[in-house]
């Protein structure tokens, strides 16, 4: 008897404490998903780009999704939050742009997530893709310092570290493969300026300095 007592106490118990971890939980996740939600457009076209934003209770702005339309018909969606990753915008006025980046005759998806002090911006960018008429999150340009050269069409990655230092890494798309073309590095010290240029010959990188 005091068996079967006993027995059901344990298991009223963890009832009980299962109960309280589930409830405990469940306000932790919804305690992480607290803020609100904001949203963006662009109209290009027969197109539409619809960006929403997520803003925590902490102040942090981060872009959730993006989503494209064609006709008023869902084309894709970028979920840009997969894996846990979090791309934060430093700036409450949303800066969005439809911009060619690599040459191709098409409009790619950029975000201006942060513009620093000394000039450099950084950004968020989407490629179009031909292939499957999708855009790709594009690495390679979501940095830094970005800025195009229209007239060659090169991308150029310029870099300002106060007085002390500025550079620029001249980029072009060859054959759809993001290629590094040339690089200008300029120091800056009390007695001298030296700058430093390097580009590539015959399959090498070829470097010269100049000092003033």
């Amino acid at each position: 008897m005091w068996h079967k007592y006993i027995l059901s106490l344990l298991l009223s118990l963890t009832l009980i404490n299962s109960s309280l971890y589930s409830q405990v939980n469940t306000k932790s996740k919804k305690d992480i998903n607290k803020g609100t939600y904001s949203y963006d457009s662009i109209v290009n076209e027969q197109s539409k780009f619809k960006f929403c934003y997520f803003d925590n209770e902490k102040g942090i702005i981060s872009i959730r999704d993006i989503s494209i339309f064609s006709n008023n018909k869902l084309i894709q969606k970028i979920e840009t939050n997969k894996n846990n990753t979090i791309y934060e915008i430093n700036d409450e006025l949303h800066k969005e742009e439809l911009i060619d980046y690599n040459f191709d005759g098409i409009k790619d998806i950029s975000i201006n997530t942060n513009c620093g002090a000394t000039g450099n911006c950084s950004y968020l960018v989407w490629l179009y893709s031909k292939k499957d008429n999708q855009y790709h999150f594009a690495k390679e340009l979501s940095g830094m310092g970005l800025e195009l050269d229209k007239i060659g069409k090169n991308i150029i990655y310029h870099y300002r570290e106060g007085w002390p230092a500025e550079y620029w890494d001249t980029y072009k798309y060859i054959n759809g493969k993001f290629t590094w073309i040339k690089g200008v590095y300029v120091k800056n010290t009390n007695t001298y300026s030296e700058t430093t240029y390097r580009y590539m010959k015959n399959g090498k990188v070829v470097t010269k300095k100049i000092r003033n």
